[in-house]
């Protein structure tokens, strides 16, 4: 065999032994250090820098894995969270008083349709909502149900 068709197939077998290494990271170091001992010393610099390549690799892959597992809470997040943020204090609003909420103030919708959106709030509380329509606006006041819970 001529010298230039042993190089090539020395690189050929190079490139296949690095996509076997890299595709079976388990025993990646250990082929390393065995292929060091068996092959020529020209290939010992580039066999070690693949090792601290796939420890690299390796490290980083176990790095994504920890960020992408289930984490406990110390406690419970708040009832909002996520999606669009709310347009009016719920929490305030529905805290049990009644509260007068005037039209083009308060709220810049039709009465009839803040009134939707003050049940659709109460609901996803677990609360059941009174309200009046007023003059210029609503009293609107959220209480508990006895004996009846609200999903």
């Amino acid at each position: 065999m001529s010298g230039e068709a042993c190089l090539k197939e020395e690189e050929n077998s190079w490139q296949s032994l690095k996509s076997i290494i890299f595709g079976r990271q388990e025993i990646a170091g250990f082929a390393v250090k065995s292929l060091c001992q068996l092959l020529k010393p020209s290939l010992i610099v580039d066999l070690n820098v693949l090792q601290s390549t796939i420890e690299l690799q390796t490290k980083m892959q176990d790095e994504e894995r920890e960020q992408k597992m289930a984490k406990t809470l110390s406690e419970f997040p708040s009832d909002h969270t996520g999606g669009r943020p709310e347009l009016y204090p719920w929490d305030q609003w529905l805290d049990g008083r009644p509260w007068l909420l005037t039209n083009g103030e308060d709220y810049k919708s039709t009465t009839k349709q803040f009134r939707g959106a003050a049940e659709a709030a109460a609901r996803r509380k677990g609360l059941w909502i009174r309200g009046q329509v007023q003059k210029n606006g609503i009293v609107i006041q959220a209480y508990e149900k006895e004996g009846r819970v609200r999903l």
